[in-house]
């Protein structure tokens, strides 16, 4: 479904039939200059698989951690696609990485989502947000726990928006998230 918000700014009635409705005449300013849609994929947490790794009798200069989950997301059109991610809870911290050719971006926040809440990094809202939203529903503002790098593509901006075309998604397989991409149009693609 695409969508762009709008104001009403005229109306005119043209006809009254009764109690049951009017047939009117509406002039709709477009705010937003595009259409947008939204596209949501969901991964799940792998609950198969051990998530502690290798534990050796002594130690190594690096960490042997057991295997990643992976899948890919795919942005349509030619232009990158703004984000929110949904993150279930239980995560510790959650980390989420989207690789495209040679450019990697990580997704996080150094935040603790307990089991029934959820987090929400929205790069797709002006002004952008992360918000921890618990079992009730009750919400707190978790804007200066996300993790920037040095904005926008430094490869570790938390509200980097996706490239068109086919990425790679990786994370530690311990939480589940919805990834929400918005594509946008300069008019109706069924206009043309």
């Amino acid at each position: 479904v695409w969508y762009q918000r709008a104001y009403i700014a005229k109306s005119e009635t043209s006809q009254i039939y009764g109690r049951r409705g009017i047939a009117a005449t509406l002039t709709v300013l477009l705010l937003d200059g595009s259409w947008r849609r939204e596209v949501a994929q969901e991964f799940y947490a792998r609950e198969d698989e051990d998530q502690t790794g290798l534990d050796f009798p002594h130690d190594f200069e690096f960490d042997y951690g057991g295997s990643v989950a992976s899948r890919s997301v795919t942005v349509d059109g030619l232009v990158p696609a703004d984000l929110k991610l949904t993150i279930f809870g239980p995560a510790s911290s959650p980390r989420i990485t989207v690789t495209q050719g040679d450019f990697i971006n990580v997704y996080s926040a150094d935040v603790e989502v307990p089991g029934g809440s959820r987090l929400i990094i929205d790069g797709s809202s002006f002004p952008k947000t992360i918000k921890l939203v618990g079992m009730y529903g009750e919400t707190e503002d978790r804007f200066a726990d996300g993790m920037r790098g040095e904005g926008a593509g430094s490869g570790s901006y938390c509200f980097e928006q996706l490239r068109p075309g086919t990425s790679s998604v990786s994370w530690d397989g311990s939480f589940g998230f919805t990834m929400t991409h918005y594509l946008e149009e300069g008019e109706p693609p069924w206009s043309s």
